[in-house]
Parts: C-alpha cells; sequence; structure tokens
C-alpha cells in the first residue's frame, strides 16, 4: 500500500503532467496563430482589405470649399508628409478651398507641428491665407466636432474633402458623417512610384556569401510584396480594433 507522501507525490505529479499538456496546446495554438499573418501575406488578402479601408463610394456633388487634412503623427513623419502632400495637391487643383489642418499641438511652441505643416504646404504652392488649424482634437471622434465648430452652424451641408492616410479613410469619414457632415468624401494619401522593373539576376552582381542563399531577384513580390502585405495587415488589425470601438461609443 503506497504511502502518504508517494500518494501526494503521484498527485503533484499529475497536476504538473496536466499543467505541461495545457501549456504544450496554448504554445502550439499560438504557433498556428502566429503563423496565419505570414501565410496570408503571400496572399492578395491583405490588399483587399487595404483597398477596403481606403475607399469609399461617397463624392462631393461640388467643388470642396473646405479639405481637411488628418495630420497622423505630425511632421516630420511618414504619415504627416504624405498627408500634406496630397492636402497641398488637392488645394491646387481647388483654388477656392480653404485647408484646415486638424493635428493636436502645443501652440506655445512657435516651431510646433501645425506650424511645420503650414510651412510645408506653402512649400507646394498653398497660399497662407488659405490655412486655418484645428488644434483642439486628439482623436478623429473630437476632430471631427471641432472642425463642425469652426464652420459653424451651415457646416453640415457644407462639401468637405478629408485628407488621411488609406487605412484611416473609412473610420474617418464614418466619423465625420456621424458628427453632422452630409457632404464629405475622401482622398487617400496613397504610396506611389513610377512603374519600373525592379527585376535582376543575382548573378550579374556578384557576391553570395553563403550558397543556399535563394536569388530572389526576378520576384518582386517576395522582395516587396511580402512585407508590405504584413503591413497592411498590422493596420488592418490596428483599425478594426480601432472601428469596433468607435462603434461601440457610438461614434460611427
Amino acid at each position: 500500500m503506497p504511502s502518504k507522501r508517494q500518494v501526494r507525490f503521484s498527485k503533484i505529479s499529475g497536476f504538473l503532467l496536466v499543467i505541461a499538456r495545457l501549456v504544450r496546446m496554448l504554445l502550439i495554438c499560438w504557433g498556428v496563430i502566429a503563423l496565419i499573418p505570414i501565410v496570408l501575406a503571400f496572399t492578395s488578402y491583405p490588399g483587399r482589405a487595404y483597398q477596403w479601408f481606403a475607399t469609399d463610394p461617397a463624392r462631393l456633388r461640388e467643388e470642396p470649399e473646405y479639405i481637411v487634412l488628418l495630420g497622423g503623427a505630425g511632421i516630420p513623419s511618414e504619415s504627416g508628409l504624405i498627408r500634406t502632400y496630397y492636402a497641398a495637391e488637392k488645394a491646387r487643383k481647388h483654388q477656392a478651398a480653404v485647408v484646415i489642418v486638424a493635428m493636436p499641438a502645443d501652440t506655445n511652441n512657435p516651431d510646433n507641428d501645425l506650424v511645420r505643416m503650414r510651412k510645408e504646404l506653402e512649400m507646394r504652392g498653398v497660399s497662407p491665407d488659405r490655412i486655418l488649424f484645428e488644434s483642439h482634437g486628439r482623436n478623429t471622434r473630437e476632430q471631427a466636432l471641432q472642425v463642425a465648430r469652426l464652420l459653424g452652424k451651415e457646416f453640415a451641408n457644407r462639401p468637405v474633402l478629408v485628407v488621411t492616410s488609406p487605412h484611416h479613410m473609412k473610420r474617418s469619414l464614418l466619423t465625420f458623417r456621424k458628427a453632422g457632415f452630409r457632404n464629405v468624401a475622401g482622398a487617400s494619401a496613397v504610396a506611389t512610384m513610377q512603374p519600373v522593373d525592379l527585376r535582376y539576376r543575382g548573378k550579374e552582381l556578384g557576391g553570395r556569401r553563403s550558397p543556399v542563399t535563394p536569388d530572389v531577384g526576378g520576384s518582386p513580390f517576395l522582395r516587396y510584396g511580402v512585407s508590405g502585405n504584413l503591413a497592411h495587415e498590422v493596420n488592418f488589425a490596428s483599425e478594426f480594433v480601432a472601428l469596433v470601438y468607435y462603434w461601440g461609443r457610438g461614434w460611427i
């Protein structure tokens, strides 16, 4: 007959075995989940999700009176610079439109992000008398409300064009419409480059330290497309969570 010590040891061993199996199952599940975005990066689905966030069927019925530039991460930053570039492009196309730069900033600092974005717009041909600031909005919801106050009582029907990053466009337009804007559309600040042939043969460039390193010069998708899709997946996850949160708060 086993002793009490042996029985206690057997129970502890059984408990530890159950914990070890549970941890093993969790690690396997986590590994499978971690592989899903990697596998998806080799497909077209991340690009489709990116397009879904970036596009909106609404078009302005007339020339925009206001171009709302959502500041992103300010300047210098990738999002701030490319949004400002597109806002300047739209401002040159719509000469009568006023540009509203919506970006929380320390207005006591003479070199804040709003000032930098204004200088960037001026450098690209936008007259300073066409630029207004909205410096109080700390998120997209508050920015929409502050822009509405800035435009006055008739803001709802004024034609407004929102410039922001592609993955942020759907939430931005839904938020502005929920805030009361009835004539609003978007212009996505999409990063583009001239179409050139980026294929090459590794042998022509020399090198090759490891004989097992593959030559991917003939596949621009493997060199750039996969990493781009992974970035789309990160943006998708972030924006999806934000959309759910905004929906739960009644902001969209």
